[in-house]
């Protein structure tokens, strides 16, 4: 941003009930754990706020329990590390830099997906709940019906810069 906009815009008022600054200093860490997936890059919280689904450099993605304090499922996801993550209702759904897409149902993988050619950098949830988004280095989206699971549409975005979904749930 220019020198001469950042000077002129007006500074907004931090909406009710979002965290300031001054609050966050006062956080405490509540616990702490041993490395739990090596080398990840990806968390992915379910909807009930218990379980973390985090991405190993090993293919390999772990779910762990923040109420046990401990991993409750190891997902073998195959070749390539786990690049993404999010939640199908409780099932964990996995991106791979091997470009594909893998969705795991009571530590079985349930579904797979290969549409993009080449890694997959991202994956969310449509605030429906049953749709997956992926983009990929293939500068393509994709659209999963999960119910069905079945890919919907594959999109070029004829652009290298659309890496990146951001998914915020709407409940």
């Amino acid at each position: 941003m220019s020198r001469r906009l950042a000077s002129t815009r007006r500074k907004r008022a931090v909406p009710p009930g979002w965290v300031i600054p001054e609050s966050l200093q006062s956080f405490d860490t509540s616990d702490t754990s041993e490395a739990i997936a090596r080398g990840s890059r990806s968390l992915a919280v379910d909807e009930t706020g218990d379980l973390v689904l985090l991405g190993g450099a090993d293919g390999v993605a772990q779910v762990y329990s923040l109420s046990q304090s401990a991993i409750v499922q190891s997902l073998k996801c195959g070749t390539g590390a786990v690049v993404d993550g999010t939640w199908y209702g409780n099932r964990p759904v996995v991106a791979l830099s091997s470009g594909a897409i893998k969705v795991f149902e009571n530590g079985e993988e349930l579904a797979s997906f290969t549409q993009h050619a080449g890694a997959v950098t991202s994956v969310c949830m449509h605030p429906c709940g049953d749709i997956l988004a992926s983009v990929g280095v293939d500068k393509t989206f994709v659209l999963y019906d999960l119910q069905t699971m079945k890919p919907l549409t594959q999109q070029s975005t004829e652009s290298g810069k659309h890496t990146r979904l951001i998914g915020i749930r709407i409940r």
